[in-house]
């Protein structure tokens, strides 16, 4: 090629290039801010998805937590419970035995039952129930001794604590009364409630 063209197309080129420049420069500045703005958009989107799948995790191990505190909470609930029954029960069982030779059988079966079962129950009726079983051990050896004014006294003392733990355990378990509607059954006579 002649040098003559070469130089006459830089020379175009360059005068093309000088001219369009502000153009130019002005689209290249354009498209480079819309690029990185395109760029910062996808990581700010990005970085938000992230953020709400770690609250959302964070949520979804919150409620299960919940989930499980309350599981928890409902066995526990229901183990107290068929602790006091049972509490309740043996008491029961004591007063029928504590003028019996079978007292020291039922106080043996208490102790048994008190050491798998204490902490199921309630700080007044666990005391109550251990009171209780200590002095129908003993309360035989009481009426035999000489009944002075003092004796009396203990013996009188020592059936209290025999019998303040029934009440105590039922205080511990502590139900709202029901409503007759709520006992209402389906299909039957319908009950009425009993005055007071």
């Amino acid at each position: 090629m002649d040098a003559t063209i070469v130089a006459l197309i830089a020379l175009v080129s360059a005068f093309l290039g000088w001219s369009l420049r502000p153009f130019l420069g002005g689209y290249l500045t354009k498209k480079g801010e819309n690029l990185a703005t395109k760029q910062d958009a996808e990581a700010i989107t990005r970085t938000q998805q992230q953020i709400q799948q770690q609250i959302k995790s964070g949520f979804d191990q919150l409620i299960e937590h919940q989930r499980s505190v309350s599981q928890l909470r409902l066995a526990v609930v229901d183990r107290r419970f068929h602790a006091h029954q049972e509490a309740y029960r043996l008491w029961q069982k004591l007063m029928s035995n504590v003028h019996t030779p079978d007292c020291i059988k039922t106080v043996v079966e208490c102790q048994a039952w008190w050491i798998d079962n204490c902490l199921y129950l309630d700080s007044k009726a666990r005391k109550a129930f251990i009171r209780a079983y200590n002095c129908a051990a003993h309360h035989k050896d009481l009426l035999n001794d000489p009944r002075d004014e003092g004796s009396i006294r203990l013996i009188k003392e020592n059936w209290q604590n025999i019998t303040d733990a029934g009440p105590a355990i039922e205080a511990a378990v502590n139900l709202p009364a029901l409503d007759i509607s709520e006992i209402q059954p389906l299909d039957g006579p319908n009950l009425k409630a009993i005055p007071d």
